[in-house]
């Protein structure tokens, strides 16, 4: 008969892993809302021109 190998967590275990997890996806929260503000403003720089100005300079 097989043993199956178990893993002892303890729930400050799992509540370190929680809190580690909710400071990544505030983390890529973060990220997200920065990548969107600068496709924002590059979509606001191409309605305006100003990118095709500035691949001109390139």
């Amino acid at each position: 008969m097989p043993i199956e190998p178990t893993l002892a967590v303890s729930d400050e275990d799992l509540k370190r892993l929680a809190d580690d997890l909710d400071a990544v996806r505030t983390h890529i929260d973060g990220v997200v809302r920065r990548m969107e503000a600068l496709v924002d403003r590059a979509e606001v720089r191409r309605r305006s021109g100003a990118a095709t100005e500035c691949a001109c300079l390139r």
